[in-house]
């Protein structure tokens, strides 16, 4: 019985080697369902590319780019920046990755990551939404002593 269980592992290892896209057939990096994308730009196509190569500064300098480009509707921006959080992250530029998803967050409030998303990533955004659930909002003006006018 133990040369059998031997055997069983040695041809599943060879296998592996002789067809590893058996082996291994999924991204590194998990990508979204089909709902969770928004509308692509080139740049967003491009830096998604950039991203599951592993070249994760070029993937940063083309969604600035992106960015920056003229008539970016909002769902546009969402994937924009949904990327541009990502890639930070896998720098460690987490502070970089945080106002990504802020900014994010102001263009589509209502975001939630993908199901897929790393760990890292959820831990993270978890903690932005917090924050920005626990902030209250001030009033712009001062506010009022009797008569109408500003305190002083």
């Amino acid at each position: 019985m133990y040369g059998l269980r031997s055997r069983a592992v040695l041809s599943i290892l060879v296998g592996g080697l002789l067809c590893p896209s058996l082996a291994f057939s999924g991204s590194v990096f998990p990508k979204p369902l089909l709902f969770q994308l928004g509308p692509t730009t080139p740049e967003s196509v491009r830096a998604q590319e950039q991203i599951e190569q592993g070249d994760f500064e070029e993937a940063v300098k083309t969604l600035q780019a992106g960015l920056g480009a003229p008539d970016v509707t909002d769902d546009q921006l969402v994937e924009l920046y949904r990327l541009l959080g990502l890639a930070a992250l896998y720098l460690g530029d987490e502070a970089q990755a945080r106002q990504a998803y802020e900014r994010l967050l102001q263009a589509q409030p209502d975001f939630e990551l993908p199901r897929n998303a790393p760990p890292k990533l959820r831990t993270l955004y978890a903690r932005i939404k917090e924050d920005i659930k626990s902030r209250r909002v001030r009033p712009v003006t001062a506010p009022q002593s009797d008569g109408g006018r500003p305190a002083q």
